[in-house]
């Protein structure tokens, strides 16, 4: 298994997946050389500490559009890996979800949180679990960036039983929570290794020290400016390697973009590019630096690309006419890099 993708639908309303700006995005996809597409279907809750899950009648795609977009999907010669995605109506992280734990304090007055979250939420995955085998989806994703879930391993474990009872396919899940584990004695929580067919990392390596000169770092020099983001990713896909993949990878196409955090710091920009210029060799470069490095190792099994299409409108990125400063990647020089990038498996 390896795949060469893109990530499509996060945040997309109810009514898109199905449109005809949606198969125009599709076909694009596939001339682009995709052979994969994470299919995202916007989940909700309310808060952070809400327990309950639910597809909004407005904000989430329905069904019927999720099997569109897959039909779509396929009939472009290309592979589908379904990811239900949370995201909190209050503008809260789906990282920050999380409670304390399960148990008894005062008497007669005990927490049920993660219980009760879990619940639901094998409730939503036997739901889309079981789209994804009538649909035909090669693959199956149980979200991205739960990272506060990660210690519930025998939640996990039963959320993955039940996914297993509905759906045959290739079944994983993406998590950006590896420092902690290897910071520690512990091992990797035994649902990412031992359950499912692969785990993917939420992975995002940053060019630390970003020049100051106003140049455009080469990919060598990305690269470099990676090396203690991409020690961290090698040395967790070497201590795990099953089928281990970036589920999330991806930078936007201004200058600065590939450490928006350090020119956020500097007091550059908001965080989004705003008042940088657009930079598409900025993105092309990221892309490439990362090819180079992971392509190199024995235990990369590819990347989705964050993200194809550009849901949430932020002005910041749209404030040079020289081009759009978001992540996608369509008419912009990364476009080639992701073309030219070979499959080894097809290879």
């Amino acid at each position: 298994m390896f795949f060469k993708g893109v990530t499509f639908g996060f945040m997309a309303p109810h009514g898109y997946l199905a449109s005809e700006a949606a198969a125009a995005e599709i076909r694009r996809m596939a001339e682009t050389g995709a052979e994969w597409v994470c299919l995202v279907a916007t989940m909700w809750q309310e808060h952070f500490y809400s327990t309950l899950q639910f597809q909004d009648v407005e904000l989430s795609p329905s069904d019927d559009e999720i099997a569109e977009a897959v039909r779509m999907i396929h009939a472009s010669g290309m592979k589908t890996y379904l990811r239900p995605m949370l995201q909190c109506l209050d503008g809260g992280m789906r990282m920050n979800i999380g409670f304390p734990g399960d148990g008894e304090v005062i008497p007669g007055r005990p927490m049920t949180y993660w219980r009760d979250w879990f619940a639901n939420y094998q409730r939503l995955t036997r739901h889309f679990a079981e789209l994804a085998e009538r649909t035909g989806c090669e693959a199956y994703c149980m979200d991205s960036e739960l990272n506060q879930t990660v210690t519930q391993d025998a939640h996990w474990r039963k959320t993955i039983e039940e996914a297993r009872k509905v759906y045959h396919g290739h079944l994983t899940c993406v998590m950006s929570a590896i420092k902690p584990v290897l910071d520690t004695k512990d091992n990797c929580p035994d649902f990412w290794h031992c359950e499912l067919d692969s785990f993917g990392l939420s992975a995002y390596p940053q060019v630390e020290n970003y020049p100051l000169d106003g140049h455009t770092p080469s990919v060598d020099e990305m690269i470099e400016g990676m090396k203690i983001w991409n020690d961290q990713y090698i040395a967790f896909g070497e201590k795990y390697p099953k089928i281990c993949y970036f589920g999330e990878c991806g930078t936007c196409s201004y200058h600065h973009a590939s450490n928006a955090w350090e020119a956020k710091c500097r007091g550059l920009s908001n965080g989004f590019g705003e008042g940088l210029p657009f930079n598409e060799e900025e993105q092309a470069n990221y892309l490439s630096a990362v090819l180079k490095v992971y392509g190199a190792t024995d235990w990369w099994r590819g990347l989705f690309w964050w993200k194809w299409d550009e849901q949430l409108d932020r002005p910041s990125f749209r404030d040079d006419p020289a081009g759009n400063k978001d992540w996608t990647i369509y008419g912009k020089a990364a476009a080639k890099v992701f073309k030219a990038w070979k499959n080894p498996e097809t290879t």
